[in-house]
């Protein structure tokens, strides 16, 4: 029979390690949302300035860092990933879409009631959802240009030296595609069949005069 050892020091520092973050998260979304306030109750003239950035920062602060923490925990507990696990997209926009309801819901309720949860829960979990496959549209193609460029160096490299140096684009002198190549080709016959055309004129002219002027001998003869 298979026994399980637990530990519990790797769990105590999971849940510390997921509240430092937690706090962390909080007070960066409550600092920025602070520094926000600040700025527009001074445009606006707010006669409760202080109050006012007050709030913004803690009414941040808490949606910030009970976002991160209900992500977390559903990403854990709901769908078992560890920490630093890759997720893929769609994992992605449920948990954030459900972490943006969550978060909405309970605030709302606690600030207005239960009338502002349904509300915040349709409107936040939408928002968050559509957020997020923004997001992952962007990261995506930033990685197939990445691996796009990664491929580039690597074909470079694998062509030595000399490669790099012919086909840097500050080198006058670098190496032609296939295109390139076929069209100067093509170039080189056209003027060439050019020459060619030019050659036959001269040689039918030629012709031409020395059948006149051995006509003419004849002609001088009969007389």
């Amino acid at each position: 029979m298979p026994i399980e050892i637990s530990n519990p020091e790797a769990g105590k520092h999971k849940e510390f390690s997921l509240l430092a973050q937690t706090i962390v998260i909080g007070a960066i979304a409550g600092s920025s949302a602070g520094l926000i306030g600040a700025i527009v109750a001074t445009i606006r003239g707010h006669p409760r300035k202080s109050i006012y950035v007050i709030g913004t920062s803690l009414n941040c602060f808490a949606l910030g860092s009970g976002f991160y923490a209900i992500r977390e925990l559903y990403s854990r507990k709901l769908f078992k990933f560890d920490a630093g696990q890759p997720q893929r997209g769609r994992d992605k926009i449920i948990l954030t879409g459900a972490a943006a309801a969550s978060t909405a819901a309970i605030w709302g309720a606690v600030i207005g009631g239960r009338r502002h949860a349904i509300p915040g829960f349709l409107v936040f979990g939408i928002t968050g959802s559509a957020a997020q496959l923004v997001y992952n549209i962007i990261d995506s193609n930033k990685k197939n240009d990445t691996a796009t460029d990664q491929v580039h160096m690597e074909q470079n490299s694998k062509g030595g030296i000399i490669s790099q140096i012919l086909t840097s684009q500050n080198n006058p002198i670098r190496l032609l595609t296939k295109e390139e190549y076929i069209q100067k080709l093509q170039e080189k016959q056209l003027v060439l069949d050019a020459d060619i055309a030019l050659v036959d004129e001269e040689i039918e002219r030629l012709r031409q005069k020395l059948e006149k002027e051995k006509d003419h001998k004849e002609s001088n003869n009969d007389r």
